[in-house]
């Protein structure tokens, strides 16, 4: 009898479970029926973009193979420079500042640019999408990101140290402005892993320090949720960063502020994000005279660095006494700023040479360089979903 009661009991343990499990799958399937606008960054890329900042060719590269599926050539005309280059939100779309480019009014030998358009290029298809002009002029050094908003899928922020901070949406060919450039502070974007944090760096010339304001990326930049380094209190010029899977942690480069260690040294320091104090450990590395590139590998936990010299440095961030674990020759690379992406499997990264014309392959199981892609003057590498 007391047999009977265990098996009538497991069996109905295993009834419960599998209906748990049918339940739970229904759900999933409910919640995941609506596409989301990130749906196709969760995936695991295969591919990525790779680009000049300035030019109209651009590559697609399998990051499997390491081997050149595609070149692709924008089509304007010769007068027409294209700069400013990024992903829209969904990854269909190559987008594209640019100008034509006239003689100067008064410095023979010299062009301007007019009036500043937004191409976007459809990659599936091979082809321009859309280009319309923004009615704005000689933007000069710009920025643009997309804002990640599942409402508005070609929506983007502009930055001109000329004019000002924009918001335009390509599908609705609309420019308006957020604020108006008064200080010429500049300024750059970078969005957290998940989308969901965008910070503005803001770099201060008078002290030559950076301020990192935090928004929520569904805010529109209109609500301020924290500041980091306000007013250089802790002394710092943030160069590139990075956020951690979880968001816990922000990593990045940077030098001292009022340029106290030019000449001397750069750094690897990161902010967290529950205290939002900066760690006290970092990593001292050689100067530089280009910014280090920052990647981070969160199941290994470790930050990828590199400047303008042949190092490529793996640091350990398993606790927040920083230590490098590996440093790698580039052979070859010199003199260049560079760019690091980690493939989706986290065990490649992909070191960008502009003036070398490579891409260097690194295993990063094996900490070794395992093979080259010639690609002409690649700076951009962005991860490519089809």
């Amino acid at each position: 009898m007391f047999t009977k009661k265990i098996i009538i009991f497991n069996l109905f343990k295993s009834f419960s479970i599998i209906f748990f499990l049918i339940i739970t799958m229904t759900s999933c399937d409910i919640i995941n029926h609506s596409p989301d606008i990130n749906d196709k960054q969760q995936k695991f890329f295969d591919k990525m973009i790779v680009c000049q900042n300035a030019g109209n060719d651009f590559y697609i590269v399998d990051v499997n193979t390491y081997e050149i599926i595609n070149k692709m050539t924008i089509s304007v005309p010769d007068s027409f420079q294209l700069w400013g280059k990024f992903l829209s939100a969904n990854s269909d779309y190559l987008i594209c500042g640019g100008s034509d480019l006239v003689p100067h009014d008064w410095l023979p030998g010299y062009t301007k640019a007019e009036s500043f358009y937004i191409i976007t290029y459809d990659i599936a298809n091979d082809t321009i999408h859309s280009r319309f002009d923004t009615g704005l002029e000689g933007v000069g050094a710009i920025q643009m990101v997309p804002t990640f908003d599942s409402d508005n899928p070609g929506s983007f922020y502009l930055y001109s140290h000329l004019h000002g901070l924009f918001a335009i949406d390509f599908n609705k060919q609309t420019c308006h402005m957020i604020s108006k450039e008064e200080n010429r502070t500049p300024k750059k974007f970078h969005h957290s892993a998940d989308n969901k944090w965008i910070v503005m760096k803001n770099y201060y010339k008078t002290g030559s320090y950076t301020e990192l304001e935090f928004y929520s990326s569904e805010s529109g930049l209109k609500s301020l949720k924290f500041i980091l380094n306000e007013n250089d209190r802790d002394s710092i010029d943030v160069s590139y960063m990075v956020f951690s899977e979880d968001n816990k942690y922000l990593f990045f480069s940077y030098l001292l502020s009022n340029r106290s260690a030019v000449y001397e040294a750069a750094f690897l320091g990161s902010y967290n994000l529950k205290t939002k104090k900066l760690t006290e450990h970092h990593i001292k590395l050689p100067w530089s005279n280009t910014p280090y590139a920052i990647a981070h590998s969160p199941n290994r936990r470790e930050c990828y660095m590199t400047g303008q010299d042949d190092k490529f440095y793996i640091i350990n961030t398993t606790s927040e006494n920083y230590e490098i674990k590996k440093i790698i020759e580039l052979k070859g690379k010199h003199q260049e700023e560079s760019n690091i992406l980690i493939n989706a499997d986290e065990n490649i990264a992909f070191v960008s040479a502009w003036y070398g014309n490579k891409i260097y392959v690194v295993d990063l199981e094996n900490l070794t360089v395992i093979n080259t892609i010639d690609i002409e003057k690649p700076s951009l590498m962005l991860p490519y979903y089809d």
